[in-house]
């Protein structure tokens, strides 16, 4: 069931696949009260491709500029892709916390969506360690 949860293998909002047009893989601004609380000001929608239409909740990977936050060991960090420069301005570096994955409440949560989609290589990395994290 964790599987279909987060949707492993399904791609991202921008594919053809079952994701098409959904809201995985999408980066999203998170509210003020969970950057405050998580320490994260975005993060990345994981969440399987049906269910992530519903804008319930969502489970997102957190993930920040790599300037501002103090990195863990376990962090991927992603640079020079298209869709990091296009998270905030003067954002080249981000750091993904995929150990810090968690569920939200997407309307009130999620702030916005970015307009940015993680390419397939970062989202095949993040899935690759998701499947380490809860042995899948």
């Amino acid at each position: 069931m964790l599987v279909r949860a987060l949707g492993l293998g399904t791609g991202t909002d921008v594919g053809c696949g079952k994701a098409a047009r959904s809201w995985r893989g999408r980066i999203v601004t998170l509210s003020a009260a969970r950057r405050e609380a998580g320490g994260y000001g975005f993060g990345i929608v994981v969440t399987e491709a049906d269910y992530s239409r519903r804008r319930r909740y969502q489970i997102i990977v957190p993930m920040d500029d790599a300037r501002v936050l103090e990195r863990e060991p376990e962090d991927l960090v992603v640079s020079q892709r298209a869709w990091v420069h296009q998270v905030g301005p003067g954002i080249d570096t981000v750091a993904i916390g995929v150990v810090d994955v968690h569920s939200m409440f997407h309307p009130l949560d999620i702030a916005a969506w970015t307009g940015a989609v993680v390419d397939e290589e970062t989202l095949a990395e993040i899935e690759a360690r998701l499947r380490v994290l809860f042995e899948l």
